[in-house]
């Protein structure tokens, strides 16, 4: 009867259109590796962007132009197939994670919406199936208050904590170096959705610490437009905010800069990889003046010349006409871990490619060395270290002003 039901809820996703396709051929019988990437792409909702469904496809051809993954002395090339689900989407999150189980893939990467973690990680826990996330949700790590981790799902993102947390702490001590003083006023705009309500917790708490006062706290939903009243309220000169805390979705995020630019706001704003994505997709490009801070997991076209960040970043510019956001290429990065962890492990059984997640070598063009041993702790974790960087901008051209390691 379970499988039953399993099967009426995966044809029932199926007649609501959530199958995208596979963005390489259909594999062939005898084929070994099989992966599925979870994510949308552009035009697929009105958030999607294409990043991390053109960063997995670009990882997949690759691999397979390399001749594949090798086992035992043969080259297997990788089925690869993307389903679409879409970001803001929580509705049809569980049934997407039942489509994807009932194919048995290989591995599964994706699901970049926090928000679906409650209803998508008990079924990849109960599936045993290797899966990288691509979310913040601190609950994906073992441990955690409230936890859904398991040793088979992995985290490929910092936590929205510690990423809030190292954006309100850049703000305050860049503050402090351009003027001399302690900030002492902000104003928060936060999406309406759990990952930006979790960062805009974060900073509320160390404002307080800080004896920071939050002047006002707007929100606004994934899909907003139009942000002129949020804009109206932060930048007003009767609250007195000395700066702006962000956490928001791209779009909507380009919205309200766009805005602040057409009232004259110079107030500087500290956002998270969404300011990134605004100002390289060419929603938003600041103005002379224009102090916007972003903190992205990593920035290959920031990196330096040479670098295999900056290698990826030219041949995926070259590719798909834009620029590679940090998205791009952890979904790149992700297949080839994976690929990596196969290799260590010279099997395609799940318990085998676990024990090779946690030994594998492979230096990632996002990051140099993904691990779930923290060297700081010694601790072995679920959630992959990565890195992440405060870059600043000259009109479009990006700048790394800081960079930490996460978690740390």
């Amino acid at each position: 009867m379970k499988h039953a039901k399993r099967r009426i809820l995966v044809a029932a996703a199926l007649a609501g259109g959530l199958f995208a396709g596979s963005t390489a051929p259909t594999q062939a019988s005898g084929h070994q590796v099989y992966i599925i990437m979870a994510v949308e792409t552009k035009g697929e909702s009105a958030a999607a962007i294409p990043d991390s469904a053109d960063g997995g496809a670009m990882a997949a051809e690759a691999i397979n132009k390399a001749g594949g993954i090798t086992i035992k002395g043969k080259k297997t090339k990788i089925k690869y197939e993307r389903i679409a689900i879409s970001t803001s989407d929580t509705a049809k999150a569980g049934a997407v994670a039942l489509q994807i189980v009932d194919k048995k893939p290989t591995a599964v990467v994706g699901f970049v919406g926090t928000a679906q973690t409650p209803a998508v990680a008990p079924i990849i826990k109960n599936s045993g199936i290797p899966t990288i996330f691509f979310n913040t949700d601190t609950k994906l790590a073992i441990g955690t208050s409230g936890s859904v981790g398991a040793p088979n799902i992995f985290r490929m993102r910092p936590t929205q904590a510690a990423l809030a947390a190292e954006q309100f702490n850049f703000m305050y001590n860049k503050f402090k170096a351009d003027t001399g003083k302690n900030l002492t006023k902000v104003g928060m705009i936060c999406v309406n959705v759990t990952f930006g309500k979790a960062g805009c917790d974060v900073y509320t708490a160390l404002a307080a610490q800080k004896g920071v006062t939050v002047v006002k706290r707007e929100e606004n939903s994934f899909s907003a437009t139009d942000l002129s009243a949020q804009v109206t309220s932060l930048c007003s000169a009767s609250l007195g905010a000395e700066a702006i805390l962000s956490v928001n979705y791209p779009n909507p995020a380009a919205a309200f800069m766009n805005e602040m630019v057409n009232r004259g706001c110079k107030l500087p704003i500290v956002e998270g990889a969404s300011g990134d994505i605004a100002v390289m997709s060419g929603a938003f490009t600041p103005p002379a003046g224009f102090k916007l801070y972003a903190a992205v997991d990593c920035h290959p076209a920031a990196s330096a010349k040479g670098t295999p960040s900056k290698k990826f970043a030219d041949a995926f510019q070259k590719k798909y006409k834009y620029p590679a956001g940090y998205s791009a290429a952890e979904a790149y990065d992700s297949l080839f871990l994976l690929k990596a962890a196969i290799e260590r492990a010279q099997s395609t059984k799940p318990a085998d490619i676990l024990k090779g997640m946690k030994s594998q070598k492979y230096k990632g063009v996002c990051y140099d060395k993904y691990s779930p041993l923290s060297s700081a702790t010694g601790v072995t974790s679920n959630v992959l270290v990565n890195k992440s960087s405060i870059v600043s901008y000259t009109g479009k051209v990006p700048k790394i002003e800081a960079t930490v390691v996460l978690p740390k």
